[in-house]
């Protein structure tokens, strides 16, 4: 997760170089600097709440595998997803 929000910013300053054309200037960080930072904050906080998500997902998935034994414990199911 840390290592995909720089490749990811990377990419977008990039872009955002060949689309400025001859304004350069204004690229290096003069201007829009302040975008650059809360759409770089934006984009961490996006990505660590997929992650969350995604965690949780599997969790509740995880536990709609668990079966009880005769002896009430838990197992886990191989295909649990199918049941």
């Amino acid at each position: 997760l840390p290592t995909v929000t720089p490749i990811l910013i990377v990419v977008l300053k990039v872009s955002y170089i060949f689309n400025l054309g001859s304004d350069l200037g204004s690229f290096l960080w003069v201007y829009h600097a302040d975008m650059f930072k809360v759409f770089e904050s934006m984009l961490s906080v996006f990505l660590l709440s997929t992650h969350i998500l995604l965690q949780h997902v599997e969790y509740v998935t995880r536990l709609q595998g668990r079966k009880r034994t005769k002896n009430h414990q838990f197992r886990m199911t191989r295909f649990h997803f199918l049941n």
